[in-house]
């Protein structure tokens, strides 16, 4: 297992998912588990080696499923003396035989198939013919009938231990054969609340990822796996597909990863003393195609699936990236996914089995080199068989080399050979890619938050890149006073720019609390950490981090020309939730903007918020609501938002910016303890603009930041 995943982690995917492993504490055959503590060491172990292999460029995730029970096809003698629980009903139908139950199940034993179809219901006939299979629906079964009260608990424990073990994230196998599977699946027919609708079969799902999520905390990457269409006879669709995939981004899942195919349902019947494998009907092969199909071939057939997945995400305004996989085999190809927005992440297992180092080849400009899968399944053949898993391209290749570990019958080897790129070092490695790729003049427009990260990010990832950052205000210029961040986003930060992130966290506030005031009474939430930091002080490390790495910031510049052209290789449109790029290139990117009814004014005080805070007031004119938390020891934010009935009732249209602060400071008086209501000549009622756009990116310019989305 070690060295198998190793050779992977050489290649240095982005991020590489180690395979199905089962959350429960009893035999899985040949799968990983992660159903007890005591696997953590051997899972830590896993994760250093795969780190070592990668030089660290990589993040690994661990993909964490629950089965239920499938066996082998019995002998019919067998499965009549072992198996079969003889009923009234069976007794009646047989009534003309007469003698005990051992007679009945014997003459049973003896008659055809055609009889016996009149005789044992469509379940008990599968058994016999496939193999005892249990599904979700069996709720005569009480462990089927607890599945909901009990797998939270055990897929959040699982992810704990994943944690525990070093893994950057989990993956919760919500797809093919698997239970999850089972309950999103339209087949699913529970009365129970589990099943029947779409929203009763994601909600065991959700309740799972939610069990997850607050048992792993902000800062640990979690999403799913599921699918876009079950390609079965009354099975789940691409319309349900969309359903799930906005509802799970919804829930806060951090990525969507989408497959199909790959049921039990039309699976071919297994021989006797063979358990039934769900990748040998149609389903089967449409989750694992090959050359030898029909006239649309192997490649890509989740593709437009799983673009209308993203869109109906990105249409209820939410971001969540979807990985899409499937006969994915080169750069050309992956490139023309993302480029027309039918995914944001390539993932392929058969190419990578092919040529694990087929992603740092590409990097390296060595695409020639690649060695391409031929998709004639040899390798799920073996699976199927339950053999160890090789590529035809290369298990007979260098039997002989020093270090090669060989299969079980002594004919394969288990990992394709190290190739040229392999035997580079990481910093080789860097030397070369950064050595191959050119570099970049990019104009950015907009010295916000946004803006001002990328540019970071683009000198750290070549230092060669000329960046400019074009800023109509000064660098002492702002609005507004403090902002807040979640402790989730300050593992983003970190993760992406240590010396920025320390800058930021030394400028802070924190705490770890949520207060809710309604009506006088105040309820105090722990647990959830969040930091507030004044945003001029946010911007000042943000320009002292870019400019000490090369970035030309240039302040009190208001940018006319839009064009892409100009001498720049990339333009970027980092100018806000009114950006002027996005409507220069309007048509591009198809933008819907949806103005919010209420209006929020956002001031300051003195008086010091100890928690994230949220205060609910009325007066004559109507409800008040205010968001308040501090961001230095003697400075809190304090957002006042109202609906438009009550503000127009409150004539704020024809107040001054002393006579708001005197009205707002008696709506809040209690709040406030005696303390004004501070303005740093930013007082103006505003909408929230809802910003989404059908694309980012349009020929060599991008959008980013509110510009792109607003949250």
């Amino acid at each position: 297992v070690l060295d198998w995943y190793a050779r992977f982690a050489e290649g240095q995917p982005g991020a590489l998912v180690v395979e199905a492993t089962g959350i429960r504490d009893i035999p899985s055959g040949p799968l990983l588990r992660i159903g007890d503590d005591r696997f953590v060491p051997g899972l830590a172990r896993l994760v250093d080696t795969m780190r070592r292999a990668s030089g660290g460029r990589t993040r690994f995730y661990i993909q964490i499923i629950d089965f239920l029970a499938v066996r082998r096809r019995p002998e019919k003698a067998t499965y009549f003396r072992r198996f079969f629980h003889l009923t009234d009903r069976h007794r009646a139908l047989l009534r003309d035989v007469g003698g005990t139950d051992d007679d009945l199940l014997a003459h049973l034993a003896l008659l055809p198939e055609e009889e016996l179809d009149r005789i044992l219901s469509r379940q008990e006939m599968e058994a016999l013919r496939f193999g005892y299979r249990e599904r979700v629906t069996d709720l005569d079964k009480p462990h089927i009938r607890e599945l909901p009260r009990i797998l939270p608990g055990i897929f959040a424990a699982a992810a704990v231990r994943a944690r525990a073990a070093g893994f950057d994230g989990v993956e919760l196998h919500y797809a093919h054969a698997y239970t999850m599977a089972g309950f999103l699946s339209a087949l699913n027919t529970r009365t129970d609340g589990y099943g029947a609708s779409r929203p009763a079969r994601a909600r065991l799902p959700l309740e799972v990822y939610r069990a997850v999520r607050d048992a792993v905390g902000a800062g640990f990457t979690v999403g799913c796996r599921y699918l876009t269409d079950e390609c079965i006879d009354g099975g789940s669709t691409p319309d349900d597909a969309e359903y799930f995939g906005v509802e799970f981004a919804r829930a806060g899942m951090d990525f969507l990863s989408v497959s199909r195919g790959g049921k039990f349902e039309d699976a071919k019947q297994p021989k006797v003393g063979w358990a039934a494998y769900p990748y040998t009907g149609q389903s089967g092969w449409e989750c694992m195609p090959t050359v030898l199909g029909d006239e649309r071939g192997p490649f890509g057939r989740n593709v437009l699936a799983s673009g209308r997945v993203r869109r109906a995400v990105r249409d209820a305004g939410l971001q969540t990236p979807v990985v899409v996989s499937g006969g994915i085999h080169g750069f050309d190809q992956a490139e023309a996914i993302l480029a027309e927005g039918h995914a944001d992440v390539i993932a392929s297992a058969r190419q990578s089995l092919a040529d694990p180092d087929w992603f740092l080849k590409m990097r390296l400009g060595r695409g020639a080199q690649v060695r391409r899968c031929v998709f004639t399944n040899y390798c799920e053949g073996l699976d199927q068989m339950h053999k160890q898993v090789t590529c035809k391209l290369w298990d007979r290749l260098d039997l002989d080399q020093p270090g090669a570990r060989l299969a079980s019958d002594g004919k394969r080897r288990l990992t394709a050979p190290p190739s040229a790129v392999t035997r580079l070092q990481p910093s080789s490695i860097a030397d070369d890619v950064a050595g191959r790729r050119k570099a970049m003049r990019i104009k950015i427009v907009g010295g916000g938050p946004a803006g001002l990260y990328f540019a970071i990010l683009m000198k750290k990832q070549d230092p060669r890149h000329e960046i400019v950052v074009f800023e109509r205000d000064g660098p002492d210029d702002t609005f507004g006073w403090g902002i807040v961040f979640s402790d989730r986003t300050f593992s983003y930060l970190r993760e992406s720019d240590e010396p920025s992130y320390r800058a930021i966290v030394d400028r802070c506030e924190t705490w770890d609390n949520v207060e809710v005031v309604h009506r006088g009474q105040a309820v105090t939430i722990h647990g959830n950490k969040f930091a507030g930091v004044g945003r001029l002080r946010f911007l000042k490390a943000l320009h002292e981090r870019s400019a000490g790495l090369g970035v030309d910031l240039r302040f009190h510049t208001n940018v006319q020309d839009m064009g892409p052209a100009n001498g720049y290789d990339l333009l970027v449109g980092a100018d806000g939730a009114r950006s002027l790029v996005r409507q220069a290139f309007e048509a591009s990117f198809e933008p819907t903007i949806d103005w919010r009814r209420n209006r929020y004014i956002w001031l300051g005080t003195h008086r010091r918020f100890e928690a994230l805070t949220l205060t609910f007031r009325e007066d004559e004119a109507g409800l008040f609501a205010a968001h308040s938390y501090r961001f230095s020891p003697s400075l809190s934010t304090f957002i006042v938002e109202c609906g438009e009935e009550t503000w127009n009732r409150a004539g704020f249209d024809s107040k001054s910016e002393e006579e708001t602060c005197r009205y707002l400071e008696r709506v809040f008086r209690e709040d406030l303890r005696g303390q004004p209501l501070l303005t740093n000549n930013f007082v103006r009622w505003l909408r929230f603009a809802l910003v989404a756009n059908r694309r980012w990116s349009h020929g060599n310019v991008v959008l980013i930041g509110d510009a792109l989305h607003t949250a």
